[in-house]
C-alpha cells in the first residue's frame, strides 16, 4: 500500500524497475543519476562517466530505462541550440521503488562520485544550465510526487 506522499505502483512495474536496477548493464547508469550533484545528467556526462560503454549502447540503455519508467528527460532551454540540452533524471516511481528496496542509497554514491577525479570537460558540463525540475523529483530521500516542472 502506498503512503499518502508516495505514488501508487503496481507489483509488475515495481518488479520491472527493480530488475533493471539490479542489471549490471543498467545499474551503473542509475548510480550515475543518483550520485550526480545536479540530479540531472546529460548524455555527454554519461559518456564520460562510462568510458567502457559505447555511445550507442548508452543511448539504447537510456531509451530502455525511459520506456520502463526508471528515468525521464527534460530539456534545458537556457543553453544554445548547439549544446546538448537533453537531461535525464530518475522518475518518482523509480525513486520510490529503489527507496523501498534499499537500492542506490544516495549518500554513499554521492560521496563516491565526489571522490572521482573529473576531467576538465566534465567540470565544464557541470556548470551548464539545466532544466528546472522540482527538487523532490531528483532527491532520493523524498517520497513525494513532483508538483511540476
Amino acid at each position: 500500500m502506498a503512503s499518502r506522499d508516495s505514488p501508487s505502483i503496481s507489483k509488475d512495474t515495481a518488479a520491472e524497475i527493480q530488475r533493471y536496477g539490479s542489471d549490471e548493464g543498467y545499474a551503473p547508469l542509475i548510480m550515475d543519476l543518483v550520485a550526480h550533484p545536479k540530479g540531472t545528467v546529460s548524455l555527454e556526462e554519461l559518456i564520460i562517466l562510462n568510458p567502457e560503454t559505447s555511445e550507442g549502447t548508452l543511448q539504447e540503455r537510456l531509451d530502455t530505462l525511459a520506456k520502463v519508467g526508471v528515468l525521464a528527460t527534460a530539456t534545458s532551454t537556457r543553453q544554445s541550440s548547439s549544446d546538448n540540452r537533453l537531461y535525464y533524471y530518475l522518475t518518482e516511481t523509480a525513486r520510490a521503488v529503489f527507496t523501498r528496496n534499499q537500492m542506490f542509497s544516495p549518500d554513499p554514491l554521492k560521496e563516491m562520485f565526489n571522490r572521482l577525479e573529473h576531467t576538465e570537460r566534465f567540470c565544464e558540463l557541470l556548470e551548464k544550465p539545466r532544466p528546472k525540475i522540482d527538487a523532490k523529483t531528483v532527491d532520493l530521500n523524498q517520497n513525494q510526487v513532483p508538483t511540476g516542472f
